[in-house]
C-alpha cells in the first residue's frame, strides 16, 4: 500500500512481470461487473483431459469438473450450481463443493453447464463446455456389422445343418428300406419247408442280427431219394453279403447232380467270376445217400456226427478255402457210413 485514505494505492505483481495499481477510492465508485463461472480443468481417472475435450473414449465416462468463480475475498462463501445436459433433469442446488463428479457415463453427447453465486446472493453468467463419448468398441458401428456377418453365418450354417440332417434322415430311410429288402430277399433263400426223407429227422434254425447277415441253409431232395444238405456263411453283413447268398443258391440250383466237392469247385469259379471284392462264401455241402453221407468243405467249421452204436461223437474236418478266394481249387472229400 502507498499512502492512505483517499491516496491510497495499492500495487500488485503479476506473473508476467507485470505492476497494476488499484485505488480504492475509485474502485469504489465503478459499477459492480458480472463474472462468468471458470471451469478450472476436468479430469478421468485422475489423468487431465483438455478443457474442450470434444470427443472421449469411452474408457474416460468418469470426469470430474473442478470450477472456480474469480471473485476475491469472498471465496469460501461462493457456491455453485451444476446441470449436465442430456444427464441431468434440472439445475442442482447451490453448494460450495467446487468439485462435480460424473459416473458411468453412456455414450452420446453432453453440455456441462456451471453457474455461480456470491456472499451477496448475486449470479454469474453460467459457463458451458460441450463433450461426447463414444460408444465401447462391442457397439460401434463396425462392431454391429461383425455381428450381422455373425448372424448371417450362423443362419447359413443352421440351414446346412438341417438340409445335412434332411440328407441324413432320407438316407437313412432308404438305407432302412434297402436292409428291409434285403433282409425279406433272405428270408426268401431259406427253404419253406423241411424235407420228408424217410429214415431221417431234419431241424433247421437261424437266428439273424438286426442287419442282413450272410448265413444260409438248404435242401436239395433229389428224386433217387437222396439229399444235399447246404450250410454256408458269407463274410460280413449287409446287403452285399445277401447279394453273395443268392449267387451262392442260384449256382447250386443250376448244377446237375454231383459229389459235393465237384459242386464246390463249380460253384467257386461262378463267385470267382462275379468278383464281389474281399467277399468270400463258406460253404459245406453232405449228401445223404442210402447209409452213406459223403461230406465236402469250403473253410467251414467241422461236420459232427453222432454215433447211436457207440455213444460216441465224430469230429470230421476237411481243408478248403471260402468260395472265391483263388481260381481252380480243390475241394477235399471224405465218405463215411451213415446209419
Amino acid at each position: 500500500p502507498e499512502g492512505s485514505g483517499d491516496d491510497e494505492v495499492i500495487w500488485m505483481g503479476s506473473q508476467d512481470n507485470k505492476l497494476y495499481r488499484y485505488v480504492p477510492t475509485l474502485a469504489l465508485k465503478e459499477p459492480a461487473q458480472q463474472f462468468k463461472a471458470l471451469i478450472r480443468s476436468i479430469s478421468s481417472n485422475g489423468e487431465p483431459v483438455p478443457i474442450v475435450p470434444e470427443t472421449l473414449p469411452f474408457s474416460q465416462n468418469n470426469l470430474v469438473f473442478e470450477v472456480a468463480y474469480p471473485l476475491y475475498g469472498t471465496e469460501s462463501k461462493t457456491t455453485f450450481s451444476y446441470w449436465l445436459e442430456n444427464q441431468d433433469e434440472k439445475w442442482s442446488e447451490y453448494t460450495k463443493d467446487f468439485k462435480k463428479e460424473y459416473t458411468n457415463l453412456d455414450e452420446g453427447t453432453y453440455t456441462f453447464h456451471v453457474r455461480a453465486m456470491d456472499a451477496s446472493g448475486h449470479v454469474s453468467d453460467e459457463t458451458s463446455v460441450k463433450f461426447k463419448i463414444s460408444p465401447p468398441w462391442y457397439r460401434t458401428i463396425l462392431a454391429y456389422l461383425i455381428y450381422l456377418g455373425l448372424l448371417v453365418y450362423l443362419f447359413i450354417l443352421f440351414g446346412k445343418y438341417q438340409a445335412k440332417k434332411s440328407r441324413g434322415k432320407a438316407e437313412d430311410e432308404r438305407r432302412m428300406a434297402e436292409l428291409e429288402a434285403a433282409k425279406d430277399l433272405q428270408n426268401r433263400m431259406l427253404p419253406k419247408t423241411l424235407p420228408k426223407v424217410e429214415g431221417l429227422e431234419i431241424a433247421s434254425y437261424l437266428q439273424t442280427s438286426s442287419e442282413v447277415g450272410g448265413d444260409y441253409y438248404d435242401f436239395f431232395q433229389q428224386p433217387d431219394g437222396s439229399l444235399y444238405t447246404i450250410c454256408g456263411d458269407a463274410t460280413g453283413h449287409g446287403t452285399p453279403s445277401g447279394m453273395l447268398v443268392s449267387i451262392t443258391k442260384a449256382g447250386i440250383i443250376g448244377l446237375p447232380q454231383m459229389p459235393p466237392n465237384k459242386m464246390l469247385s463249380a460253384l467257386n469259379t461262378v463267385v470267382k467270376k462275379v468278383d464281389l471284392g474281399i467277399l468270400r462264401m463258406s460253404l459245406n455241402i453232405a449228401l445223404v445217400k442210402d447209409n452213406q453221407i459223403t461230406l465236402s468243405s469250403a473253410g467251414m467249421p467241422p461236420y459232427f456226427i453222432y454215433r447211436a452204436a457207440t455213444n460216441t461223437t465224430e469230429e470230421i474236418q476237411l481243408s478248403g478255402v471260402p468260395l472265391g478266394s483263388f481260381h481252380d481249387v480243390h475241394f477235399d472229400q471224405t465218405t463215411t457210413s451213415f446209419n
